[in-house]
C-alpha cells in the first residue's frame, strides 16, 4: 500500500467515526460549539490516523524495525 492510498483509507475511517463520536456525545456539547467541536474531532482524528498510516508505511519499509515485536528480538 502507497502513502497515498493509506491515506485515503486514514480519511475515509475519519468520516466515519468522526461524525457518530459528535453525535453520541452530542447532548454534553453546548449548541453553539457543535460545528466547532465536530470540525475538531475530524481534525484531531484525520492527524492522528494519517500518522497512524504513515508509521505503518514506513515500519513496513523498515521490515518491521520500528516495531516492539522486532525489539523482543534482541532483548531475549
Amino acid at each position: 500500500m502507497d502513502i497515498s492510498a493509506a491515506t485515503t483509507l486514514a480519511a475515509g475511517i475519519v468520516a466515519l467515526v468522526a461524525p457518530a463520536l459528535v453525535q453520541a456525545f452530542k447532548k454534553y456539547i453546548p449548541a453553539d460549539y457543535v460545528g466547532l467541536t465536530s470540525l475538531g474531532v475530524s481534525i484531531l482524528l484525520g492527524v492522528i490516523g494519517v500518522a497512524q498510516a504513515v508509521y505503518t508505511l514506513v515500519n513496513q519499509a523498515f521490515n518491521g524495525k520500528l516495531s516492539k515485536d522486532h525489539e523482543a528480538e534482541y532483548t531475549q
